[in-house]
């Protein structure tokens, strides 16, 4: 039998750079020999002759998997008499981007800790309307070990915090299920353990149904945080997740 199965998942969801979908080991394996080949940065001719013999599958296994990933959205491919000119497209770069964090925090002497860094904005006023739901408060005093303020404190991120955003998502997240209320449906949120501002113990609420893009997270806690840490519109906050 060969190497190429298509059983098996390398990545679970959201886990591995903040994709739904889980790719399949040998495919995540033939993004990664790909991107060896210099296809991460640049557009790169690679024949299935020499993928296959990479890989250890036929040449026929190698097409599939090439084909595979271009479908996925993974792979940008051109044809050629040479054989296939492949690049990673954005997708395919975040998975191999989130592969790399996991793997720095495994081989590090002492898990990394993560800081967050962003500005208060003014929310539109649903945090305090979902932290109230009965369904979601439950929960939160469970799993998180305090039950939030009935709202959420907003912050815009620094523009350089793009990577620790998508890293934040490749950390273990507490999952506060979604319910029904009636006719009403609430959605997933998975939570996110942080200090804030080094004296408040709280967490970031990443909620599955929002209006905010990702350079808006929304934190939680206890208390009330604009007044317990003096914060305004424009405050700088600075979020540590414990070491993961």
């Amino acid at each position: 039998m060969e190497n190429g199965s298509l059983r098996g998942d390398v990545m679970s969801k959201k886990e591995r750079g903040g994709l739904e979908e889980a790719l399949k080991a040998p495919l995540w394996h033939a993004l990664l020999t790909l991107a060896e080949r210099g296809a991460f940065h640049r557009r790169t001719r690679v024949s299935t002759i020499a993928l296959a013999g990479d890989l250890g599958v036929s040449q026929q296994t190698a097409s599939r998997y090439v084909i595979a990933l271009d479908r996925g959205g993974y792979l940008e491919r051109q044809a050629s008499a040479q054989g296939h000119h492949l690049q990673l497209t954005d997708k395919g770069r975040r998975v191999v981007e989130g592969m790399y964090r996991t793997l720095r925090r495994v081989i590090a002497e002492r898990p990394l800790a993560l800081t967050l860094k962003g500005k208060v904005v003014n929310g539109l006023g649903e945090g305090a309307y979902y932290m109230s739901q009965q369904g979601y408060r439950d929960q939160f005093s469970s799993c998180l070990g305090f039950t939030p303020f009935p709202g959420t404190l907003n912050l815009r991120l620094d523009p350089a915090q793009e990577e620790a955003r998508r890293e934040l998502e490749t950390r273990s997240a507490i999952t506060i299920h979604g319910f029904r209320e009636g006719t009403r449906t609430f959605g997933e949120v998975r939570c996110y353990p942080v200090i804030i501002n080094g004296r408040v113990e709280g967490a970031v609420a990443l909620i599955h149904r929002t209006h905010h893009d990702e350079s808006i997270i929304e934190v939680i806690a206890p208390v009330h945080l604009r007044r317990s840490l003096g914060l305004e519109e424009g405050s700088d906050v600075t979020l540590t997740l414990p070491f993961a």
